[in-house]
């Protein structure tokens, strides 16, 4: 059904809108989360009023402009994130699916050599084949259930290779594929040729790098050793542009996964390439939703210095999602302090965050 001048005209106002937010924002404090937020907006309400052109040019906007957050986040990232929140948790529903897939494959008719069309609905068929897997480990899933998981991902990684002629030119394609190597196991030689082809092909876009950090987390058996290995690989092929701060953004996507920053031992991080790397994320994209996390790192690697000059500049722009909980904030705070520092009585060690926030050894 064709839409209504009025339809449109929602649409146009809905847009200007969300990006006259974004450029409001990055002209001085920046709420992080509502700016993610109003980019996946966007794209959801473009979506649910078949809005194919407009999502379109806006992800070509986005690919072409590499636009970031005011932390530094690419916006393409943020415009995917949006159509993950499209079928919503748990859904059950084979028909919810696939009337969603039946949209998707609308706008891919009308935009045949879209690569957000097929990236967007490739997305949503392994986010299917996650949602009937279910969130167990695999040990405490049914037979049937990691069957049928498998068929999806098959079906979903077919796709993907099929569309890479077309969707390719979109960085965003590589992320989908990391991920598909995630969840079939692929060997190290096979993720590394997709991996190199991924950062040679675009070498500045983020969650390459982090998507190729995710798979060596110890749930999927790495190591920190490969952690450190994604993280100087992203600052090798970034190094020209961005000086070592990718470094630290591998290393974060560690943290915010399951605090696994916290289960490294401090004399297995190499604490004074994290430190510049932040100060090269830092004089870019000096953000209170940065400081915040890099306080919060600084603290768990022990580094008071570091840890009080961060939260100087924070000043009164705390944001708890950066800190595991306001306890460990204030004792950050507290063992930072001058007074404290400056006290040859007090102790050197930090707060332990595996009892503050409850972190499993």
């Amino acid at each position: 059904m064709r839409r209504s001048r009025e339809s449109v005209s929602r649409l146009a106002i809905f847009v200007i809108g969300a990006l006259t937010l974004i450029a409001a924002s990055r002209a001085g404090f920046a709420d992080e989360m509502r700016d993610r937020e109003v980019i996946g907006s966007m794209a959801r309400t473009m979506f649910a009023q078949q809005g194919w052109s407009a999502l379109d040019n806006a992800a070509s906007s986005y690919r072409t402009s590499g636009m970031k957050t005011a932390s530094g986040v690419w916006m393409l990232s943020c415009f995917y994130a949006g159509f993950d929140q499209l079928a919503g948790f748990r859904m059950r529903s084979p028909n919810l699916w696939e009337a969603l897939d039946r949209e998707m494959a609308a706008w891919q008719r009308a935009s045949p050599s879209s690569p957000a069309a097929r990236i967007a609905r490739a997305s949503l068929m392994a986010q299917r084949a996650w949602n009937d897997r279910g969130s167990q480990y695999a040990s405490a899933e049914s037979n049937e259930r990691l069957k049928l998981f498998e068929k999806e991902i098959r079906r979903t990684r077919s796709y993907l290779e099929r569309s890479k002629g077309v969707a390719a030119v979109d960085p965003h394609w590589y992320v989908l594929m990391e991920d598909i190597a995630v969840a079939q196991r692929w060997s190290n030689e096979e993720f590394d040729r997709l991996f190199d082809e991924a950062t040679r092909r675009h070498p500045q876009y983020l969650p390459i790098y982090t998507a190729a950090a995710r798979r060596v987390l110890p749930q999927w058996g790495g190591t920190p050793q490969d952690l450190d290995r994604v993280a100087r690989l992203a600052v090798e092929r970034t190094k020209a542009t961005d000086a070592e701060a990718l470094y630290v953004r591998v290393y974060w996507t560690a943290f915010t996964e399951n605090r696994y920053l916290a289960e490294i031992r401090r004399d297995q991080l190499d604490w004074p390439t994290l430190s510049r790397s932040i100060d090269d994320v830092l004089t870019r994209y000096p953000d209170p939703w940065n400081l915040n996390h890099f306080a919060s790192f600084a603290c768990l690697a022990g580094d008071r210095a570091k840890t009080r000059t961060l939260l100087g500049r924070l000043g009164s722009d705390i944001n708890l999602s950066g800190w595991c909980s306001r306890d460990f904030y204030e004792k950050c705070k507290a063992w930072a302090a001058p007074a404290v520092a400056d006290n040859p009585a007090a102790s050197d060690n930090p707060p332990d965050e595996h009892t503050v926030c409850g972190v499993d050894e």
